[in-house]
């Protein structure tokens, strides 16, 4: 079967995931070999269509609320230049690009055929902020036995490397993991991305087949709960070193 190189689906926004939309509409190759969804814009239509379909229209004030404080946060936190300002801006008003969900309730698990259709998952975390929060985002993958690049709060590779979970790392670039700036780990993220997207064809198949192992490494991982164990273990040894 003919496969983009990545999988890229948000549902909803948050700083990081509209400021990789951005990275990901306006720069580089765009979406031409990214299966890609945005649950979410600030269009008129959108807005409206939201508010007026009963099944959706408590959502409203709520997917509001998230765009705004995702735009506020990165005005007042980051360093943006005039021109990121403009593009997200651009971004966040742009029609929303919707493949896999019937609204804004919708809150099951994504289906295989959508993991069927990229080779490496792209995973905006559940925060932008503070450290080391893994959720199912990064599981999602796993389960479906899917490689993938995460990017969100600062260590999100530790956390998951403490859960014994392969994290890629000795085939790309991670590093922007464990830079300050949200705006420098969404860059480094991109530039992981870009230079996937430099490899040439059979270069790629092969680093395709090098993951198989880590691959299967965490579905194991998943599907024994070896992690829940080990996430247990941890919590409990920092319960008795409070108490002492």
């Amino acid at each position: 079967d003919i496969k983009n190189k990545f999988l890229l689906t948000m549902r909803n926004c948050r700083s990081h995931r509209l400021l990789i939309s951005y990275y990901i509409e306006y720069l580089g190759n765009k979406l031409e070999d990214v299966t890609y969804s945005r649950n979410y814009s600030m269009s008129p239509s959108f807005i409206e269509k939201i508010f007026k379909d009963p099944n959706t229209k408590e959502e409203f004030p709520y997917h509001v609320y998230l765009m705004t404080t995702a735009m506020h946060d990165l005005l007042k936190k980051e360093k943006l230049t005039e021109k990121e300002i403009t593009g997200i801006t651009k971004v966040l008003y742009s029609r929303p690009h919707i493949i896999d969900l019937n609204d804004l309730n919708d809150r099951g698990v994504p289906g295989p055929w959508l993991y069927n259709t990229g080779h490496i998952a792209l995973i905006p975390g559940g925060e932008p902020y503070g450290y080391g929060y893994v959720d199912e985002k990064q599981m999602f993958p796993m389960y479906f036995k899917k490689p993938f690049i995460t990017v969100g709060c600062k260590g999100l590779y530790e956390e998951l490397r403490r859960l014994d979970f392969k994290t890629f790392d000795k085939f790309w670039d991670t590093t922007f993991n464990e830079l300050d700036s949200l705006k420098g780990r969404v860059q480094g993220f991109f530039e992981t991305i870009s230079f996937l997207r430099g490899l040439s064809d059979p270069y790629f198949e092969n680093l395709m087949k090098s993951l198989n192992n880590d691959v299967e490494h965490n579905y194991k991982n998943i599907t024994t709960g070896k992690f829940r164990r080990i996430s247990n273990n941890d919590f409990f040894e920092e319960v008795v070193n409070a108490c002492r």
